[in-house]
C-alpha cells in the first residue's frame, strides 16, 4: 500500500474513495493488498481492483419510515439516494429518499362484487383510514334506483334488457345490456347487446356476451400501471388481459434489453451480465471477462489469467508477468534481490538474482 512495485496498489483504492490495507508485508506475500470500502460498507477486493461497495441505506434511514408505520426499502444497495418509504399492504404509496409516503387504500382495486354484477365500483374516499365506504353503481343505459352499500346496486333498464333472463346474460359476465330500440311499439326484438364496461374494451355482440379485454398497461383503471414502468425506463407487460378477477393486477414491469428482470406491479430490479455480450472479446485474447456490477453498464473488463497480471475496462488487457512474485524467496534467502527485467507476458525465464550493492 505504501511502495511502488509491479504488484503494488498504485493509488487504485484511494482514487475510488477506498482505503488500502496490506495484512502481510513480507516480501513473499506480494499481491495481497486489499481495497476496503468506507463504512458502513464492509466489502473488499483483494490485489486486483477496487471493491464494489454496497450500502443498505435503510440502516441509517429506517426510523424515518418506521415512525410513520411504513417500511424502508433499498432495492439497489450499490446505488445511493434511492431508498424509499413504502406504505404497508393493503395500502399503496411510496416516497423516495426523505419524506414519508402518502398512503391510500382504494377498496375498489380488488373489486369482484361490482364487476361480476355488471356494475361499477366506487370508493368515495381512498384515504388509508377510510374503510367500508365503497359501493356499486349501475352502468348506462341502466339507471341506479338504489345505490349499493358494499354490494350491488338495484338497477332498471329499458326494452328487452328489462327482462331478467336477457339482462342477466350480460350481468353474469360483468357487462351491461343495451337495447337500441327500447320502444315496444317499434316492433323490433332480438337486437339487444352486451357491452363492455370501461375500462374493459371489446366488440359488442347481438344477443350474446361481448368479447371484453382489459390491458392494464394501456388503460386507466384502479389496478392499472399508471406510468410506473415507463418512469423507471421499463416496459409494461400484461399477459393476462381478462377483465374479471384473477386477470386484474396482472401487469408487470419488464427491463429493456440487454437488461433482464421483471416485477409484479412495481419497477423491476434490472441486471445485465455484460460478459454474455462481450465475453468473446476477452476469450479471443486468452483472458477472462469480469462484470463488476450487474446493476450498471459499461463496467465489464478483461482480466489476465494467472500468472499474468492486468485488467482493462471494455477491452483486452495488456498482461504482465513478474516472475519475481514466485521466485523472490529464492533470492531473498541468499540475501539477494530478484529482478525481472521484462514483465511482458511473453517473456518468461528471464528473472535473475542480483547481489546487493556494496555498503559504503
Amino acid at each position: 500500500c505504501e511502495a511502488d512495485c509491479a504488484t503494488c496498489e498504485k493509488n487504485a483504492c484511494g482514487a475510488a474513495g477506498q482505503t488500502c490495507e496490506d495484512p502481510k508485508t513480507a516480501i513473499t506475500d506480494a499481491g495481497d493488498w486489499v481495497c476496503q470500502c468506507a463504512p458502513p460498507s464492509t466489502d473488499t477486493a483483494i490485489g486486483a481492483a477496487v471493491a464494489v461497495c454496497s450500502y443498505d441505506e435503510c440502516l441509517a434511514n429506517s426510523e424515518t419510515c418506521t415512525n410513520a408505520l411504513q417500511m424502508c426499502v433499498d432495492e439497489d444497495p450499490v446505488a445511493t439516494g434511492d431508498w424509499e418509504c413504502r406504505c404497508p399492504p393493503p395500502t399503496t404509496g411510496a416516497a423516495m429518499a426523505g419524506p414519508v409516503a402518502v398512503c391510500e387504500r382504494d377498496e375498489c382495486k380488488d373489486d369482484a362484487v361490482c364487476t361480476q354484477a355488471g356494475q361499477r365500483c366506487v370508493d368515495r374516499d381512498v384515504g388509508a383510514l377510510s374503510l367500508n365506504d365503497w359501493g356499486c353503481e349501475c352502468v348506462a343505459p341502466a339507471v341506479t334506483t338504489k345505490a349499493g352499500a358494499m354490494g350491488p346496486a338495484e338497477c332498471s333498464n329499458k326494452g328487452e334488457c328489462a327482462f331478467s333472463p336477457i339482462g342477466d346474460v350480460c350481468a353474469a359476465r360483468g357487462q351491461v345490456c343495451r337495447d337500441p330500440t327500447p320502444d315496444p311499439t317499434a316492433g323490433v326484438s332480438g337486437d339487444w347487446l352486451c357491452e363492455c364496461i370501461a375500462p374493459a374494451q371489446g366488440a359488442s355482440s347481438v344477443a350474446s356476451p361481448a368479447a371484453c379485454v382489459l390491458d392494464e398497461c394501456r388503460t386507466d383503471c384502479a389496478t392499472c400501471e399508471k406510468g410506473v414502468c415507463v418512469a423507471a425506463e421499463q416496459e409494461c407487460v400484461d399477459e393476462d388481459q381478462h377483465y374479471l378477477p384473477p386477470g386484474l393486477s396482472s401487469w408487470q414491469c419488464r427491463c429493456l434489453a440487454p437488461r433482464v428482470g421483471t416485477a409484479a406491479q412495481k419497477p423491476a430490479a434490472c441486471t445485465v451480465d455484460e460478459c454474455e455480450l462481450h465475453g468473446s472479446t476477452c476469450a479471443a485474447a486468452g483472458q477472462d471477462c469480469v462484470d463488476v456490477a450487474t446493476s450498471t453498464t459499461d463496467d465489464w473488463a478483461c482480466a489476465c489469467r494467472a500468472p499474468g497480471v492486468g485488467k482493462a475496462t471494455k477491452g483486452a488487457a495488456s498482461c504482465t508477468v513478474d516472475e519475481c512474485e514466485g521466485n523472490a524467496g529464492t533470492c531473498g534467502r541468499a540475501g539477494q534481490t530478484c529482478v525481472d527485467a521484462d514483465l511482458s507476458a511473453g517473456a518468461t525465464g528471464d528473472w535473475y538474482c542480483a547481489c546487493p550493492a556494496p555498503s559504503t
